[in-house]
């Protein structure tokens, strides 16, 4: 898929359409088998073989393709000489990063920095793309206003001249707002705390609802409208807004995922016309951590 294939480039720095297509293999059975695996991590009696049959086992497989091909990767790159201005894909910043000891991560910490990117952020950021075309093909007003702000960067639009487009940015993020992927942002009290009357042990989990503060009228008026220019008059904040999570465990991947969506939005408002299937209630469904429509949602785009 389009976020797959870009999660791909970027973590990686691949360019060439064919180990484009080898990675996002690779990663998207990873992601896949562990969806399928998900209750398995967290109750140990269901990590077993089964006959090699099992989610388990499928998901252990892939596994372990993953870790030889990031493992090979990044001997390959530990071994090229250091020549040329660095590179700057994630994969290659983690490598020449070091902890406060000077210190180098080792493998094994390397695979699990790069696997939470790639799985976090391919599910997460294809739902909040799905639920932006359902918005926009339902408001042409809306579509046609993201035209005239991309239409004077020219046909060749500068992907990072995105980025810097208020109504653009207003948009990706009314459509979080609404549809937040992640339904509350958990934390664990690591000290005693009393809320509102209660009082909480250390060791317990909470967790902020984020479709309570997204709907609260007191902060957005008119909540169930989508309404972009909202955010044009007030920039989210972080007690306001919490598509991202908050504090020091935000998402790591905030800032890549709306720049994916903008130059995914941007791509399609320009090239095509919008038309949404019936208006009929979406129901939604739980995949793992994230909450999405079922079924996907039905949609006819024509060129213009």
């Amino acid at each position: 898929g389009i976020t797959l294939e870009a999660i791909v480039r970027t973590v990686f720095g691949i360019a060439d359409p064919a180990e484009v297509g080898c990675w996002s293999d690779v990663v998207g059975g990873f992601v896949k088998t562990a969806s399928a695996s998900m209750l398995a991590m967290f109750l140990p009696f269901l990590r077993h073989d089964f006959g090699g049959v099992g989610p388990w086992a499928r998901f252990q497989r892939v596994r372990r393709t993953y870790d030889a091909m990031v493992d090979a990767e990044a001997a390959r790159r530990r071994a090229l000489p250091e020549s040329g201005p660095p590179a700057e894909d994630i994969m290659s910043l983690l490598l020449a990063s070091r902890f406060e000891d000077g210190a180098a991560m080792s493998d094994s910490e390397l695979r699990d920095q790069l696997v939470s990117i790639l799985v976090a952020g391919n599910e997460t950021t294809a739902t909040v793309l799905t639920w932006a075309l359902y918005w926009l093909g339902r408001h042409p007003a809306v579509v046609q206003h993201v035209r005239d702000e991309i239409g004077p960067l020219g046909d060749a639009f500068d992907p990072m001249a995105l980025a810097r487009l208020p109504y653009l940015e207003a948009v990706c993020h009314e459509t979080l707002r609404l549809n937040p992927i992640l339904p509350d942002v958990p934390r664990w009290l690591r000290e005693p705390m009393a809320l509102r009357g209660y009082d909480l042990p250390a060791g317990i989990s909470v967790a902020a609802a984020t479709v309570l503060v997204h709907y609260d009228p007191d902060v957005y008026p008119e909540p169930e409208a989508f309404r972009p220019e909202r955010f044009l008059a007030r920039p989210p904040t972080p007690f306001t807004f919490l598509a991202f999570g908050g504090g020091n465990r935000r998402c790591l991947g905030a800032a890549f995922a709306l720049y994916e969506l903008k130059v995914v939005i941007a791509t399609l408002v320009m090239a095509y016309d919008f038309h949404p299937g019936p208006d009929v209630p979406v129901r939604l469904v739980r995949r793992n951590m994230t909450i999405g429509p079922a079924g996907g949602v039905p949609m006819r785009l024509t060129a213009r």
